[in-house]
């Protein structure tokens, strides 16, 4: 289904983000291609080797305002990084901060996640109606949610459903607010 914009200052331009085609990086064998979907950085230790053919740590930052600035990493390195995590819910390649492009990111175990949602992803659910848009944010993480918001407030959706998300966001994800703890999921004071 495409998406149509409506631009507020030129009602009669309209943009049609499916005619909007963005060049792809080709993935190489042993390799995965991800974008950035935050305008935060995301530093990741990757393996490289030296002129002597041995292996060295390094790190590569993608960052910061680059939003859906693609790049590649070897399966090897995302595992690795993807085992240094300690709180699931910090993993960049499960919740929604990068979002692999190249592939279905659904097929692969260790990295299908429902919040692994593109921009056109996001516009998709402002087209929900009522209960049916409710239910689909109540069942978001913080960083897709945080990211409708501002997709939704940028693209001029509606207000009635802005202030759904950011009522929700406020509630759910209050910075300084209390925080859950990890064993029963209930509010500490």
């Amino acid at each position: 289904m495409p998406n149509t914009v409506t631009r507020p200052d030129a009602p009669d331009a309209t943009i049609t983000t499916d005619e909007v085609v963005r060049p792809q990086m080709p993935a190489r064998a042993g390799e995965e291609v991800w974008a950035i979907q935050v305008p935060g950085a995301v530093s990741l230790k990757i393996t490289t080797f030296n002129r002597f053919g041995q292996a060295v740590e390094g790190q590569m930052t993608v960052g910061p305002n680059r939003q859906g600035t693609e790049f590649r990493i070897k399966v090897e390195d995302r595992e690795e990084n993807q085992a240094r995590i300690m709180d699931p819910g910090h993993d960049p390649f499960r919740n929604g901060m990068l979002v692999r492009v190249d592939a279905n990111q659904q097929t692969i175990p260790e990295t299908a996640s429902p919040d692994a949602l593109t921009t056109e992803d996001l516009l998709d659910i402002y087209d929900l109606e009522g209960a049916k848009f409710e239910a689909r944010v109540r069942s978001l993480g913080e960083l897709p949610m945080r990211r409708l918001a501002e997709v939704g407030e940028s693209m001029d959706c509606s207000h009635r459903q802005i202030t759904f998300v950011r009522e929700l966001l406020q509630e759910r994800f209050a910075k300084g607010g209390p925080q859950t703890t990890l064993e029963h999921g209930e509010r500490l004071s």
